[in-house]
């Protein structure tokens, strides 16, 4: 008789579901991350919220300013675009932010 036919290799009783729960891991917060300075994640977080619909009104601003220091200066441009597009002026992005991205604009 052969060993792995003797005994099932799963067991019978499925492990339970709420293990995840119990551990206690919560969902970071923006702050949190970005005083972690975990840009890809801000972004991920940022893209969540705006699909399940939680999306603040200045969103369109830390995804800019995430992705600039990415290094995805087209995208931090598209999403401060976007941002000045909306109801909310662009008081709190200086000019020497607007000078660098459009050059950064230009070079693309």
């Amino acid at each position: 008789m052969m060993l792995s036919r003797a005994k099932p290799a799963v067991a019978d009783t499925p492990p339970p579901l709420d293990r995840r729960r119990k551990k206690g891991k919560k969902v970071p917060q923006l702050e949190e991350l970005l005083a972690l300075r975990d840009f890809t994640g801000a972004i991920a977080l940022l893209e969540f919220k705006r699909q399940v619909g939680e999306q603040e009104e200045d969103t369109d601003l830390w995804m800019g300013y995430c992705a600039f220091h990415l290094g995805d200066y087209k995208r931090a441009l598209e999403s401060l675009l976007l941002y000045s597009q909306g109801q909310i002026p662009l008081l709190s992005v200086s000019s020497r932010s607007w000078s660098t991205l459009w050059g950064i604009s230009r070079a693309l």
